[in-house]
């Protein structure tokens, strides 16, 4: 599987990083030679510095006992003491030998050898002394050693050792000194070199940092660029597409009516493409969330495949769904995107497959406690997948063979989409398959066992009877955007409704201070101010009274919804804009229930409608013509008149409507018309306003009534 290339900034980084590790090693390789170096150069400075001290101790010690022990010989005679005494001179000589070979310096070198020197003179003396001991003669021993000359050489070599004493002191000290000025210098060595690697980090750091803003500030120009570009195409694509609808409700010959599906399946294609490419873009940034809830499996697993069902039938291609005994009934975890990644493989086996059958199984496995992953087998019996184009099959904008794009259609994403909703999932997705022989693809997810999800919190519906009017609202519409405007204004009027329209959101709140209003549809972007800064000054001034403000907008992203519930907005409807479900909105701002298909009044009588006509079947064609191009003048009549007080004109289009009904054997329309005839006729306006509302709504009704049915058999 492949994945996608970094942002540019990041591969400035590499050589940078390289060369901060390279810095590292040999700063910490550096720092720590020279730690030691000067471990080692402490101990044996300090070792040679102790040594020198102690063979220095010595000396004067051993000294000492040569003087006592050569007088305590020379009066007692004891042997004791000539022992010792003959001991301690050798210990004197090594230790006198060993401070010239290890004089710190020349000074002190000849200071030690000045003192050996006198030593040996006053060794001599005591030499002789204690031989006129062994003699017997301790008189004379006793003479030498207290003789003036003998006193000279004592005087002459204790200067001598008091300066070796002092010279020795002196150079433990500066050696003592160099030492430290040593480690001192050896530890700014170690700082330095610790300071360039971690300059080097906090550098590495710097470009890091200015390297990820450069990245988000990437990401967030392309997320920018992709919800401009959103809205831009959406736009245009609401008039398309709107207009689409609007004529699919209006009168069309079979061929008019197989052009117009092709240009809505081409509308539909596209915006699937545009949804595909904002998905991708959203997984790719980064920025996609998963939202967690409890979802019946089967419920989805039934949605999933009826979507798919209709094409492969179609086909010839059996579609078969399975779950396995042990699934739970319920999961817990973002079932629309689990909705998004079956129903995409399985829209991309039905692509694929001309004829055999699709196998979907869903199973579970490692179930511990509450977590279980999720197991999603889909088998086709399609063109397979060579093991060549396998490895490209999961990259965006690519599919396993050009020639397929240009054969099947398709930009490449859906499957790019769905592994990365995989991984954001932490899933993970398997592949075999051979060409000519299918494609088995398998998909392991981590869920939770749910429990039965608690319905939707919605308002309570009052139940509208066949006879039941309209919903009651006074609508504005918020919209800068022209072909918008016209779209909208003909999706009300379908549906029953006039509408003020506004051009801003400063005309908006003019507009809501003088027309109480209960219905605001609102775009987002418009010159001036925008939908939200709108909406939140509309419902700040008003509280609690006031209107329902829908959010009817191109800007499509989930935080573009979260922006508009936050300002208060009580729905959101993605442009383009699907007239059953602005319809709905409608009913339910109302508090009641839209009616069913299943419920709708048929309007016309066959037999009424027969008898009228005479079979003639040209007559109904150019009457129903006729009856289409007036309507719309004939409705915006009705309503003008009402808000001037003219009468005349309101019984006039009354009348009228009175009569286009009843050709057509819409007896209960021409009844609302005659009630609103007779009411405009007295010049009373009690009643008028439900009455036009109610009157609105059939007569669209029954436009969509002719134009969905063909009345040649019944003429005839």
């Amino acid at each position: 599987m492949n994945s996608q290339t970094s942002p540019q900034p990041l591969n400035l980084i590499s050589p940078r990083f390289i060369l901060v590790i390279a810095i590292t090693i040999i700063s910490s390789f550096a720092t720590g030679i020279l730690t030691l170096d000067l471990i080692d150069n402490n101990k044996v400075a300090v070792e040679k510095i102790l040594d020198i001290n102690e063979a220095k101790n010595k000396v004067l010690h051993f000294d000492e006992i040569l003087t006592s022990s050569s007088l305590m010989y020379a009066y007692s005679g004891n042997p004791a003491f000539k022992k010792s005494y003959q001991e301690h001179v050798v210990l004197l000589e090594q230790k006198l030998d060993f401070l010239i070979d290890h004089a710190p310096s020349i000074t002190s070198n000849r200071i030690v050898r000045n003192t050996k020197q006198a030593n040996e003179v006053l060794v001599g003396l005591e030499d002789k002394a204690l031989s006129f001991v062994d003699r017997g003669e301790m008189a004379k021993a006793q003479e030498i050693l207290s003789s003036a000359s003998y006193d000279l050489y004592k005087t002459n070599y204790i200067h001598t050792m008091n300066e070796f004493s002092k010279v020795i002191d002196e150079e433990v000290i500066a050696a003592t000194k160099n030492i430290y000025s040593l480690n001192m210098t050896l530890m700014l060595a170690i700082f330095f070199f610790i300071f360039i690697a971690l300059a080097a980090w906090i550098f590495l750091f710097i470009r890091l940092s200015h390297s990820a803003r450069l990245i988000q500030q990437s990401a967030q120009a392309k997320a920018d660029f992709l919800a401009v570009m959103s809205h831009e195409i959406r736009t245009p694509m609401n008039g398309v597409l709107g207009m689409v609808n609007l004529l699919n409700e209006s009168r069309l010959s079979k061929i008019q009516r197989e052009m117009l599906g092709a240009i809505k399946s081409c509308g539909d294609s596209l915006m699937t493409i545009l949804n595909d490419v904002l998905d991708f873009s959203k997984l790719d940034s980064g920025k996609f969330e998963l939202e967690a809830s409890n979802f019946s499996i089967h419920k989805l697993r039934n949605e999933t495949a009826y979507l798919s069902s209709y094409k492969l039938s179609r086909k010839g291609v059996d579609l078969k769904v399975s779950i396995k005994d042990d699934v739970p009934p319920y999961f817990f975890g973002d079932g629309n995107r689990l909705r998004q990644i079956l129903g995409n493989i399985l829209s991309n086996a039905a692509k694929f497959t001309e004829q055999g059958e699709i196998t979907v199984e869903i199973g579970i496995e490692e179930l511990r406690g509450r977590d279980f992953k999720a197991i999603i087998s889909v088998k086709d019996t399609g063109i397979g997948i060579s093991q060549e184009d396998q490895d490209k099959l999961f990259a965006a904008f690519s599919q396993a063979d050009s020639s397929i794009t240009r054969r099947y259609g398709g930009t490449g994403l859906g499957l790019a989409i769905i592994h990365k909703l995989i991984q954001v999932m932490k899933g993970s997705i398997e592949l075999d398959s051979q060409p000519g022989e299918g494609t088995d693809i398998r998909v392991h997810l981590p869920f939770k066992v749910g429990t039965q999800p608690l319905e939707t919190q919605q308002p309570v519906l009052t139940p509208m009877g066949n006879e039941a009017a309209l919903p009651h609202h006074k609508i504005l519409l918020a919209e800068d955007n022209i072909i918008n405007q016209k779209i909208a204004i003909m999706m009300l009027e379908k549906i029953g409704y006039q509408c003020d329209v506004v051009n801003n959101g400063i005309e908006a709140l003019a507009a809501q201070d003088s027309g109480n209003y209960t219905v605001i549809l609102m775009d987002m972007q418009m010159p001036e101010m925008d939908g939200v800064t709108a909406a939140k000054r509309i419902i700040e001034k008003y509280g609690d009274r006031a209107p329902h403000i829908v959010a009817m907008t191109a800007n499509v992203f989930k935080e573009d919804r979260e922006r508009c519930l936050r300002a208060g907005m009580k729905e959101f409807i993605p442009k383009p804009i699907e007239l059953d479900e602005l319809r709905g909105i409608l009913y339910k701002l109302a508090g009641t229930q839209i009616p069913s298909r299943s419920d709708k009044k048929c309007f016309i009588n066959s037999e009424l409608l027969k008898r009228n006509f005479l079979g003639d079947i040209k007559l109904f064609r150019e009457v129903l013509d006729m009856f289409s191009e007036e309507l719309p003048e004939t409705l915006n009549t009705l309503t003008s008149a009402f808000e001037a007080k003219d009468f005349l004109k309101l019984e006039r289009a009354a009348h009228t409507l009175k009569g286009l009904a009843r050709n057509f054997g819409a007896m209960s329309v021409g009844d609302t018309a005659y009630a609103l005839e007779r009411l405009a006729r007295t010049h009373s306006l009690e009643g008028a306003e439900e009455l036009i509302k109610k009157l609105i709504y059939e007569c669209n009704m029954l436009d969509l009534e002719l134009a969905q049915s063909d009345f040649s058999s019944s003429l005839s």
